[in-house]
């Protein structure tokens, strides 16, 4: 009996571990380690993002958290979009259909209105999947905020994720763009989520587990007949 509890326990171990597989996220989606750790910076050709950092902004309208903060436009002004953003490779272990999302906004630390708060894009492997376009800024202390989403389906392989924000100007004093919560999660309709996969797993277990002892009863019945 205590071989057979054990031996249950041991399956369903693995069971959980391998549900876990199924997760694909995005390492530091939300900035809580206070920096920009497992995400690279890019800039655009004629592009800035300032000095990129982490700080504490509301970006969703739902209270303040740490977020990540750019300063976009051109080097020289040509009246291009340009600017740049933040990137990661992403691994999707198991095919299905994901969520792709990101908070955006804009603030400025002064009360003057600007020509283009900037430009917001989500990319897939280079293929841009959803974009927003604040337009103008128009100061007085507003806070603009959005959200990038997207349901995709995807085969098992790596990914990039990427984030452009870009603006047709140089950067002016104090106007900032904000990112947080981005994730790419799976749909769980489609890919079962741990808790689910782990139930299922004890039903296997002890089914297994049954067959088993059955068959050691069968053997014992011959061994003395």
């Amino acid at each position: 009996m205590i071989r057979t509890v054990q031996s249950m326990f041991a399956c369903v171990a693995l069971m959980v571990a391998t549900a876990g597989q199924v997760q694909a996220a995005l390492i530091n989606g939300d900035f809580q380690t206070g920096d920009l750790t497992g995400w690279t910076t890019f800039t655009t050709g004629n592009g800035t993002i300032g000095t990129p950092t982490v700080v504490s902004f509301d970006t969703a309208g739902t209270g303040a958290s740490l977020a990540s903060r750019f300063s976009v436009g051109q080097v020289i002004n040509s009246g291009s979009q340009q600017g740049g953003g933040i990137f990661q490779s992403v691994v999707v272990s198991t095919p299905g259909i994901y969520d792709l999302y990101v908070d955006i906004a804009v603030a400025r630390l002064n009360s003057s209105n600007n020509g283009s708060a900037g430009v917001f894009s989500l990319l897939l492997d280079g293929v841009t999947i959803d974009s927003h376009d604040f337009g103008i800024f128009p100061g007085g202390g507003t806070t603009l905020r959005s959200s990038l989403a997207q349901t995709v389906n995807l085969a098992a392989r790596t990914y990039e994720f990427r984030v452009l924000v870009t603006r047709p100007f140089t950067v002016p004093d104090g106007l900032g763009q904000y990112l947080d919560n981005a994730r790419f999660d799976p749909v769980l309709s489609t890919v079962p989520e741990p808790t689910s996969l782990a139930i299922f797993g004890i039903g296997a277990c002890v089914a297994g587990l049954g067959a088993a002892r059955r068959l050691r009863r069968e053997k014992q019945k011959v061994a003395t007949v």
